[in-house]
């Protein structure tokens, strides 16, 4: 998943260790999905669902990328997934 730079936040350089056209490992998705959640908590705090998080996002996203609207579903359920699978959402109730 490429995941665009974070509104308002400064773009953090690629990792160094990855080439063009190698995929990240998984370390690095979360390491990514992990700065994408602080920066929504930085704006949204009540964001706390996987779903909250990357409507969140969603949101930061549109008002700053032209035509984000176009992949934003794709987009959404990847962040939606990541959060899950890095386990950073929250534990059932």
């Amino acid at each position: 998943m490429a995941v665009p730079a974070v509104a308002g936040a400064q773009p953090a350089p690629p990792p160094a260790d990855i080439l063009p056209g190698q995929a990240p490992s998984p370390d690095q998705l979360c390491d990514s999905t992990s700065k994408i959640i602080d920066s929504v908590h930085a704006t949204q705090p009540d964001a706390v669902t996987p779903e909250q998080i990357a409507t969140a996002y969603d949101a930061q996203m549109a008002a700053k990328v032209p035509g984000y609207g176009l992949f934003q579903g794709q987009q959404h359920a990847d962040l939606v997934n990541l959060i899950n699978a890095c386990g950073f959402a929250p534990p059932a109730a």
